[in-house]
């Protein structure tokens, strides 16, 4: 079955529980050529139709319809920095995401336009340029929009020497390994041990909160190879993986997060995303949406003690059921749209709400070099933010390049300064025993 449930759910979703649209800020040298770039996106658009459409609700499910007029140079919108302005990549980089934050229209509307566009910054001596790719989370999810990048890498080079790139095939289906996976188990998890897990759910943020809306606002926390190589040894003697360590200290966050007496059955609950590409055996374009959230609970009282924390994460890793979030989608396909948006705009808003404010969702895409291109070796750097949660807690979104880990803190109608205070206590977490293992060998050694 091709992925339209998803597509549809996000049509809906928009408009109710966050901003879906993920944006990937790429860095490049004084060597890029824009024109380039943009018979790149031609080449994409001729192959990947429907990410150049727009969504239209119909009677069963919401449909991609082409755009009267299209013209893939619609997409780009450019800025320029004045001469002198700035001195270096790293005070450029700067201040173009900041221009970029800054700007009113870098969502997307599914229904009036395509499903992806470009703003593009240069400084006037075109030392460096910073192409960010804003992409609605309907058409891929973060794998998936790498895939987008790096077909984008592979046409720009063919572009300088003329070659003719072949025809592309993406491949929209739900592996059907997936859909045999573990059925009775998730139907199990999903019904019985989620339900009674979430009843105990920390509240890290007020349900009841009304905030006015305003644009979006996004924390960074940025670590150098060097520093993130030191994390990793304090936590060494555990096995921790760079995933496992920042989802402790998001767990070490969460506790402090939050009001009320303390109790000893309180649950905090960090949702992590699944990619179940692993389940495709065959390599293939896959520009869609494989991954899917699935939560990780953990036993507040718990957190001090290492071990504990890894052992229940490694369970986790073998026995997480993020497809069973898919086979809801699948599901809800089978009755028309009409009735999806019902549901979408009661139980499922409610829920999506509710444990917003009583957890943290991250999505680590991982080492973004084994993934794309370089550009013909023009690409300096990339990052990416993915969606923005419409209420609670921020959406966290982690990739690296090239051994450089960006950590970003993501919400919209951020009237209490949420983002920023989850962002200062994850540093501050980040500090906690840094540069020695005594600390943390202190709190492991309960066991």
């Amino acid at each position: 079955m091709i992925t339209y449930a998803q597509e549809s759910f996000y049509c809906e979703m928009n408009k109710q529980a966050c901003s879906y649209t993920m944006y990937f800020p790429m860095l490049f040298d004084h060597t890029f050529q824009l024109e380039r770039f943009k018979k790149a996106a031609d080449y994409l658009f001729q192959n990947v139709p429907h990410l150049a459409r727009k969504s239209v609700s119909g009677f069963w499910r919401a449909r991609w319809v082409e755009l009267e007029g299209f013209d893939s140079e619609q997409l780009f919108s450019c800025y320029r920095f004045s001469d002198g302005m700035l001195e270096s990549e790293e005070e450029f980089y700067r201040e173009a995401l900041k221009a970029f934050q800054n700007l009113e229209d870098t969502r997307i509307d599914m229904e009036t336009e395509a499903q992806l566009k470009f703003k593009v910054f240069a400084d006037e001596k075109q030392r460096w340029t910073l192409v960010v790719l804003c992409i609605h989370h309907s058409i891929a999810d973060g794998r998936g929009s790498m895939q987008i990048i790096d077909v984008l890498s592979r046409a720009y080079e063919s572009a300088g020497g003329q070659e003719k790139l072949p025809k592309l095939e993406n491949y929209r289906k739900v592996p059907v390994h997936a859909l045999k996976d573990g059925f009775f188990t998730i139907l199990k998890r999903t019904f019985r041990q989620e339900k009674e897990m979430q009843k105990h759910c920390k509240e890290l943020f007020p349900t009841d909160l009304r905030e006015e809306p305003r644009r979006e606002n996004f924390e960074v926390v940025r670590l150098t190879k060097g520093e993130l190589e030191e994390l990793k040894e304090q936590y060494r003697p555990w096995n921790y993986s760079t995933n496992d360590i920042l989802v402790y200290k998001l767990l070490k966050v969460s506790s402090r997060l939050g009001s009320g007496e303390p109790d000893e059955h309180a649950v905090l609950n960090i949702g992590i995303a699944i990619d179940h590409r692993k389940d495709i055996r065959r390599q293939i374009l896959s520009i869609t949406n494989y991954a899917s959230m699935c939560p990780f609970y953990m036993n507040e009282s718990d957190i001090q003690d290492l071990y504990k924390v890894k052992k229940q994460l490694q369970h986790f890793k073998q026995n997480a059921a993020g497809v069973s979030f898919s086979k809801e989608f699948l599901l809800l396909g089978m009755v028309p749209f009409a009735v999806q948006k019902k549901i979408f705009k009661g139980d499922v808003s409610n829920t999506i709400r509710a444990m917003s404010c009583r957890g943290i969702q991250t999505t680590n895409i991982g080492e973004i070099t084994r993934h794309i291109g370089d550009f013909g070796s023009s690409l300096r750097h990339v990052e990416f933010i993915g969606p923005a949660g419409k209420f609670g807690m921020p959406i966290i979104s982690i990739s690296s390049y090239q051994g450089e880990l960006a950590i970003y803190f993501r919400r919209t109608n951020d009237t209490t300064g949420i983002c920023r205070k989850v962002r200062e206590m994850f540093e501050e977490e980040l500090e906690t025993g840094k540069g020695t293992r005594d600390y943390v060998q202190e709190l492991g050694s309960a066991i």
